[in-house]
């Protein structure tokens, strides 16, 4: 049957006998003074506090001039919709809310207030916000395939630890962190931006790059070695304050990691990436620069490239390629900013594809006792004031 409320009052149940079938609140304000199950539909038309009281539900509706005060509950609910077209509020401070199905909060004047509460979905859903109140603080995918309907913000940290997160074409922007412990990412188009650091932590976790653009403020940590993994048509831009560790997933993957890379520190001031653990694959362009400052790639000895991928490597003014003893795998080599430049070789073994220019005037090529094999037809252009190289190869 269905409970309704037409009046202010205060529900109060056994906890061992707290169930209502249907629950209406349709007038006054309705306060909880224990917690409330609702085996089916939660329907909301004027004022619900929970009182930080744990509430669980079937599908919960908002309608207009419906206020739910969820603040620090808990609350399970399979579905959650609030899409009236002139108000609703949701509001809540630290609580945990767990969904099993769709998230549906567009309607006009609606407003959800999230805090600093956490959101997990559990189960295959779709979420979809409106255009101007389309934020998270937490979020996180447990399982089954969660698809984006709607632009998302999550201030916070994302967090794929189950299932498939299918953002589709739609923008995820200023993620505190992204965190992939067990679950899979997937993308057709829409900007990414990542302020804090992309940890993905599980071997069985991927991403399936789209033609987005990435961007990524932290660190990057990635232990994938699932064959799903996909480096798309897009690009990825580093480009912390402090530089860092990255750590790629290199001969992990069977393909390379990205489309296009690019390191460029936003912070004004000389900052280094440092390689780690293993090397790094892209297919299109790996780009070094800084139009402020000057910003390091640091290989720490590792693998760049790979002959499988024909991918090209650019030194930008401002920035300097530390390859020292790495073996380098790449197409064509540009370094022809005009102002500054610089790439590093104590013993590298450099094998390029294409065409080498090292040019741009201010360039600094350091060659150490590096080995430069051409393999394939080829221009080389080099600075005249920098124009050595300590072994070159002709092989084909």
């Amino acid at each position: 049957g269905i409970f309704t409320f037409d009046a202010t009052a205060t529900i109060t149940l056994l906890s061992t006998d707290n169930t209502f079938d249907d629950l209406t609140i349709s007038a006054g304000t309705a306060t909880m003074a224990s917690a409330v199950v609702v085996t089916n539909t939660l329907s909301v038309t004027s004022t619900l506090a929970t009182a930080n009281f744990a509430l669980t539900t079937g599908p919960m509706v908002i309608n207009n001039a419906g206020v739910l005060t969820a603040n620090a509950s808990t609350v399970i609910a399979t579905t959650v919709t609030m899409t009236g077209g002139v108000s609703g509020t949701i509001t809540v401070t630290t609580g945990a809310w767990t969904v099993s199905g769709n998230w549906n909060t567009s309607g006009a004047g609606s407003v959800y207030t999230q805090g600093t509460g956490i959101v997990t979905f559990d189960a295959t859903a779709t979420i979809t916000l409106l255009s101007t109140d389309n934020t998270f603080d937490d979020l996180t995918i447990s399982g089954g395939t969660v698809t984006l309907a709607t632009a998302l913000v999550v201030t916070n940290a994302l967090t794929i630890s189950g299932g498939t997160f299918a953002k589709s074409t739609f923008a995820i922007t200023s993620a505190g962190s992204l965190t992939m412990s067990g679950g899979d990412l997937t993308s057709t188009s829409g900007a990414v931006a990542i302020t804090g650091a992309v940890n993905i932590s599980s071997a069985a976790s991927a991403i399936d790059f789209g033609s987005e653009a990435w961007t990524v403020s932290g660190t990057w940590t990635n232990a994938s070695t699932d064959a799903t993994w996909d480096a798309g048509t897009g690009s990825i831009l580093f480009d912390s304050a402090t530089g860092g560790t990255v750590t790629f997933a290199g001969t992990n993957l069977a393909e390379a990691e990205f489309n296009s890379v690019t390191f460029t520190s936003s912070a004004g001031t000389a900052q280094t990436f440092t390689m780690a653990t293993r090397g790094l694959r892209w297919l299109t362009t790996l780009t070094v620069s800084d139009a402020s400052s000057t910003t390091a790639l640091a290989t720490a000895d590792l693998a760049l490239g790979a002959a499988a991928d024909a991918a090209d490597v650019a030194v930008g003014n401002g920035g300097t390629l530390t390859a020292n003893a790495s073996t380098v795998l790449v197409n064509g080599v540009t370094m022809t900013g005009g102002t500054s430049g610089t790439i590093t070789v104590t013993t590298g073994a450099w094998t390029v594809s294409g065409s080498w220019n090292t040019s741009g005037a201010g360039s600094v090529y350091t060659q150490g006792t590096g080995i430069v094999t051409f393999d394939a037809t080829a221009t080389i252009t080099l600075l005249s004031t920098d124009n050595t190289f300590d072994d070159l190869t002709i092989s084909g």
